[in-house]
């Protein structure tokens, strides 16, 4: 267990150090000037900015979560650029099923933007709405600010999933302002 916090202190400190990298070369591209001055040019310094949000966000996915982002990106046939950066996404009608879980929970972790997310008219059980709550749950530098989200017409039945979502409703100060269960057969259980 000590081996495992181990490596995430390494894991957050590395992560830390890319940043640093990514500030130092966007100074680099200002030409060390003070950031009140003028950029070089306008192209340069809009340049500079996108590259300075993309490698930030980049560096603090961790890798495990980056390759599981992509072969969701893969798989719905969306860029994975959008999958880190759009506020509201739309994976209806994908095919997804419990076995995109693990991915569906890194997309959480790693799109801060990230406010509106359908998952409706899929195939996702109980094993997705607990690896969406434990996402939502985890303390993450990128936090989706998650407020709606639509689980429509999927597989959820059992206690599992009710539990899952009563978490995913009073996580703190960032709760879910609107849940779609519809369609679903949580029963008495759920």
């Amino acid at each position: 267990m000590e081996s495992s916090a181990d490596s995430l202190v390494q894991a957050q400190l590395i992560i830390c150090l890319v940043g640093a990298l990514g500030i130092l070369f966007v100074l680099w591209l200002n030409g060390g000037r003070d950031a009140n001055r003028e950029p070089r040019s306008k192209k340069d310094a809009r340049w500079a900015a996108v590259f300075a949000e993309e490698s930030m966000t980049a560096a603090l996915v961790l890798p495990a979560d980056r390759a599981l982002l992509s072969a969701l990106a893969q798989k719905c046939e969306v860029a994975l650029k959008s999958l880190l950066h759009d506020d509201i996404l739309d994976l209806s009608h994908r095919e997804l099923d419990d076995r995109d879980a693990p991915a569906l929970g890194a997309l959480l972790r790693a799109n801060a933007a990230l406010e509106e997310l359908n998952l409706s008219h899929n195939a996702l059980g109980d094993a997705t709405v607990v690896a969406l709550a434990d996402a939502h749950a985890t303390p993450s530098p990128l936090h989706a600010a998650l407020r709606a989200l639509d689980l429509s017409q999927n597989a959820l039945r059992g206690e599992a999933a009710g539990e899952a979502l009563a978490r995913l409703l009073c996580r703190g100060g960032a709760a879910l302002w609107r849940l779609n269960v519809a369609q679903n057969h949580l029963g008495d259980a759920g």
